[in-house]
């Protein structure tokens, strides 16, 4: 991640490679590095984490998201108002990313040999983006009580309230009050940082066992990444066809499929479902699927109990 954020804000023209085409080869390597970092930082705090901390220890990772989305425009509001080039300030964006993943390898390296464990001018957009990040703040902060009211209740409110605001938005949308319309996408984001935002990186770190927890979370990141590609590239045919009210309208559609998603595969488990996964994680790997169901069912009241059912 480190070397190709620098490669990337470094890019230039190469042989017979023009400079964007090396930028790509750059941004390339760095999804790669990013996809293999966001299944393994959850897998490894889940791992190490006990049943009762794990919510509060996987929130507090979440909320690193945060951290990097106000610093992101932050950097370019700073190369804004010194007067830097526009050359200068895309290269600062893409390469201050560097510097923590370089912080990130270096603290991890020490853990390893035995240190210790630790749109509107661009200025009125970058000044929108940071107004929406603070208004979504909360949101992040909230996730630290995700342990007591529970995974799936939270990304069921988050869908809910997304889609309140999309339909509001499409509603709004046209009429003449776009600081309305940033402060409901804040709060739109808000409720994207505390449930599907968090919970779709916090419940598969989770719940899988073991033996394949990051692969699998690995995949669950995957299909999400190819659900934001698949967006991206339809986004401007559909918005030229329908408008751009009618985009908003259908990402609250988007998000009522997500609560109904969520109430038919998302299991309702807890802090003692996930201390019954680890004590049968050897003996049972199979039995996850029965063993996250069986709160719903009320089969879970003790560890002996769920080892005996079937």
């Amino acid at each position: 991640m480190c070397v190709s954020a620098a490669g990337a804000a470094a890019a230039a023209p190469a042989g017979p490679l023009e400079a964007w085409q090396v930028l790509l080869f750059w941004r390339f390597l760095l999804g790669v590095g990013i996809g293999g970092e966001y299944p393994l930082s959850g897998a490894v705090t889940a791992e190490h984490a006990s049943a009762e901390s794990s919510a509060w220890q996987m929130a507090g990772l979440n909320l690193c998201f945060l951290l990097g989305q106000v610093l992101a425009p932050l950097v370019v509001l700073a190369c804004f108002y010194a007067g830097v080039s526009d050359q200068a300030t895309w290269r600062a964006g893409v390469g201050g990313g560097a510097v923590l993943a370089l912080l990130g390898a270096l603290l991890r390296g020490a853990t390893m040999f035995g240190g210790k464990s630790w749109a509107e001018s661009r200025e009125g957009t970058l000044w929108n983006v940071l107004k929406i990040v603070a208004l979504s703040a909360p949101g992040y902060f909230f996730t630290f009580c995700i342990g007591r009211f529970g995974r799936r209740c939270f990304q069921c409110v988050g869908f809910t309230v997304m889609g309140i605001a999309f339909f509001l938005m499409s509603f709004l949308y046209g009429r003449g009050v776009g600081g309305l319309e940033v402060i409901i996408f804040g709060v739109q984001k808000s409720f994207d940082a505390m449930g599907p935002g968090a919970t779709t990186f916090i419940i598969p770190a989770e719940i899988f066992p073991t033996v394949i927890r990051a692969s699998c979370h690995g995949l669950s990141a995957a299909s999400g990444k190819v659900g934001a590609f698949v967006g991206t590239l339809f986004l401007p045919p559909v918005q030229d066809a329908v408008g751009f009210q009618m985009v908003l309208a259908g990402c609250g559609l988007l998000c009522l499929l997500g609560l109904l998603l969520t109430f038919v595969l998302t299991p309702p488990y807890d802090a003692e479902t996930l201390r019954v996964l680890a004590e049968t994680a050897k003996t049972d790997p199979g039995g996850t699927t029965r063993i996250l169901w069986s709160r719903r069912r009320g089969t879970l009241s003790d560890s002996a109990s769920v080892r005996n059912v079937g």
